[in-house]
């Protein structure tokens, strides 16, 4: 019993370290909106020829220039909902969001989360 309650609590510590993957393309990022645990991390990818930055609008979070071919990582350490843009081409629509949870999160709720945030 020991052997099986400690097997469980490894393989959750280990699922809250994930990392969540986020390119960025020309225009925009996919995918757009992602829900992770309280611990992961996000990794923006700059699979374009333009500079990119992942932006938060708050403040939490500034990538400076992400270059094409490379990335820029954040973990989330506080739960919530993050919205973020790329400073150069927010006006084409390069923007996107986090939801951090304590907990797994249905992401097929997440639209309804999502407009309750806003």
């Amino acid at each position: 019993m020991k052997t099986f309650v400690l097997t469980i609590l490894v393989v959750m510590a280990a699922a809250a370290l994930a990392r969540t993957d986020v390119t960025m393309l020309a225009s925009s990022f996919s995918p757009k909106d992602v829900v992770i645990l309280k611990g992961d991390t996000v990794r923006w990818t700059n699979t374009s020829a333009r500079v990119h930055t992942s932006t938060a609008y708050n403040g939490m979070w500034n990538s400076g220039d992400v270059q094409p071919g490379a990335y820029y990582e954040f973990t989330f350490t506080q739960t919530g909902y993050f919205t973020y843009r790329c400073l150069y081409h927010v006006a084409m629509g390069m923007v996107g969001s986090v939801r951090v949870s304590e907990t797994a999160v249905d992401p097929a709720s997440f639209g309804r989360v999502k407009a309750i945030y806003r």
